[in-house]
């Protein structure tokens, strides 16, 4: 459960007293049951926070507790004044992909006579996926290890199940039959719901596309302590990448954390994590020129998020087939690697910048 420490509640835990943040208080007196106990595992009460070797302990064991978890409740946060035509319209949208966004067009998705053309609706959809959640770092597993999930807005519920649906179905009406909305403020929902495209890519995927992806996918994400940028997506990390690095905190820098894992990355015999190093993107910190600087937001750099959708979604960049890294450290920060000189640059010109690609249904 998110929240800033500066406002807290007070809860009884075992019989004694504990401050949780006001987001956590809210939570959990909205997921009570007044008629049957409820069991819920929250990781801000079931893990000690102000104990480093304990959150280094548990940081392995947050994917497995996902992954066996019976539900998932997603706790947004309180109910607000059209809460319920959000989470109204997303329900029919994900019940009915025959429902049209456009609603010159029938059958059409409308709740209490709204469309996606008013602006309430709008307005509603923008603040169910303006949430804190879908912004933090430690919430992307939440998501995509989860067998079974539910948003939760104050009182209002609904199915994970039925909110991915929405979201694809909205896609796929807004590239076909629906894409000559009359209302200018489509993009601007648009890049809203795109936050539930990018979790959906990686659920679905998740065992194909590589954890350096991961990482810079989920590169805006916020996280309290940097060394999370990390720490935070382990869970999500396949095949050669389980257990890349060993959770530690203090005395261990964002810097040291951010190399070693890069290390870790070509030690494996794969290059691909110099790819996500963006060319025109200043640093945050000071780090080695083959080690990504996942603090960094890109978002400048329209050259890089293009390469990443193609390398996310083609990976296209197997230039050496099946022949394995050549690589070995000759110095603190330094690193060598063998390579195969084919031809000399004589000149270079802009970037072309039409590149097929489109955000669309999964």
């Amino acid at each position: 459960i998110w929240g800033h420490r500066m406002h807290q509640g007070e809860i009884q835990l075992q019989g004694h007293p504990m401050a949780v943040t006001e987001n956590l208080y809210l939570a959990l007196q909205n997921l009570r049951s007044t008629k049957e106990y409820r069991t819920l595992w929250i990781d801000a009460l079931c893990i000690n926070q102000s104990q480093q070797e304990e959150r280094e302990k548990r940081v392995p064991l947050m994917s497995s507790i996902y992954k066996k978890a019976r539900s998932v409740v997603i706790w947004l946060g309180e109910s607000w004044k059209n809460s319920e035509l959000a989470i109204e319209y997303m329900r029919k949208l994900g019940e009915n992909q025959n429902l049209h966004i456009n609603p010159k067009l029938t059958p059409s998705a409308e709740v209490k006579g709204k469309s996606m053309n008013s602006g309430e609706i709008q307005d509603a959809l923008k603040k169910f996926f303006g949430f804190p959640w879908w912004s933090r770092a430690w919430t992307v597993q939440e998501w995509v290890l989860a067998q079974e999930s539910m948003f939760q807005c104050g009182n209002y519920v609904l199915d994970g199940q039925l909110a991915r649906r929405s979201v694809r179905h909205f896609f796929h009406h807004q590239h076909g039959c629906c894409s000559k909305l009359d209302d200018p403020a489509q993009l601007s929902l648009f890049h809203s719901l795109i936050v539930m495209e990018s979790l959906e890519y990686v659920r679905l995927l998740l065992n194909e596309i590589s954890f350096p992806y991961i990482l810079s996918q989920f590169r805006l994400r916020q996280a309290k302590d940097m060394r999370d940028k990390v720490y935070g997506m382990l869970g999500l990390a396949t095949g050669e990448c389980e257990r890349l690095v060993e959770p530690k905190y203090s005395p261990y820098t964002v810097e040291e954390l951010f190399e070693a894992s890069a290390l870790a990355v070509v030690e494996r015999k794969k290059l691909e994590v110099l790819s996500h190093i963006p060319p025109f993107e200043q640093p945050n910190l000071n780090l080695p020129s083959f080690v990504p600087d996942w603090t960094s937001s890109c978002e400048k750099d329209k050259t890089y998020t293009r390469w990443l959708n193609w390398l996310g979604r083609l990976r296209l960049y197997n230039s050496c087939g099946s022949k394995a890294a050549d690589m070995k450290i000759i110095a603190p920060g330094r690193i060598a690697l063998r390579a195969i000189v084919l031809d000399e640059i004589e000149a270079t010109g802009s970037v072309f910048d039409s590149l097929p690609f489109r955000t669309g249904p999964l």
